[in-house]
């Protein structure tokens, strides 16, 4: 069986290529790690922000496209990410008529499940980043340094309005992969609110819980990747022909 191309898209005002880093040492040899980088950061550094949900689909969907080549294809998202990944999905199956294998969805409720937070990409500044630091994940070093803050805030702030204007669209196509939401026990999101994503798929849903908040991931590789290990590495086993078809 060819590779298996596992794309993996970040939260909110993350890198892609900070974020997954570490997972390209720890995949099986059988799973091809690709960090999505999105616009203006990273190496994308210069690159302007999104100004919009589709903006961003767009230029993420430009990025994943050339490697649709007929390999079997996963997606990992995190938070915003998971929302990118479940489009993108969507567009890939659109674009070449083949699902995912499967789709991994971590931190985040699924779209039809109520928003359990007030939106605050437009508050001013310093309330802005009080909302931000609540949710954890961000260092406070980043805090005490004007440089970093100001190159940072303008991301959060952009990844915030596209996603917290986010409005799903009944889609052409049905997605028939496996999902697995993944969850932090200490998190706002609820149980319920990861259970919900079983809805848009035909395909079996399953949950995992870690310990932590919203960013349990940082805790959580050798946790993660082992259940990456496991949902993807039996496709490998399933496809792979006998040696001897008689026997």
């Amino acid at each position: 069986m060819r590779k298996i191309k596992l794309f993996c898209l970040p939260y909110a005002g993350g890198s892609a290529t900070v974020i997954y880093r570490k997972w390209k040492k720890s995949l099986h040899p059988q799973i091809e790690c690709y960090p999505i980088e999105l616009a203006g950061r990273g190496r994308r550094f210069t690159e302007p922000l999104y100004a919009s949900w589709d903006d961003a689909m767009e230029d993420t969907f430009d990025l994943v496209k050339p490697y649709l080549d007929g390999s079997p294809v996963a997606f990992f998202g995190y938070s915003m990410g998971s929302l990118l990944v479940f489009e993108l999905a969507h567009k890939m199956k659109d674009w070449t008529g083949q699902d995912p294998l499967h789709v991994f969805l971590a931190a985040r409720p699924a779209p039809n499940r109520p928003r359990n937070r007030r939106n605050i990409h437009h508050l001013p500044d310093t309330e802005f980043l009080d909302e931000v630091m609540k949710m954890g994940g961000t260092p406070e070093e980043i805090l005490k340094h004007q440089d970093l803050l100001h190159l940072l805030l303008p991301v959060l702030r952009a990844d915030f309005k596209i996603t917290e204007t986010y409005e799903y669209c009944a889609k052409g196509t049905e997605l028939h992969c496996d999902l697995s939401v993944l969850g932090g026990v200490k998190d706002s999101i609820g149980e319920e609110d990861l259970v919900a994503w079983s809805s848009y798929t035909s395909g079996k849903t399953s949950i995992h819980l870690f310990n932590g908040d919203h960013f349990f991931i940082h805790d959580h590789t050798d946790g993660i990747v082992h259940l990456i290990h496991q949902k993807l590495l039996r496709y490998s086993l399933i496809r792979k022909e006998p040696k001897n078809k008689f026997v």
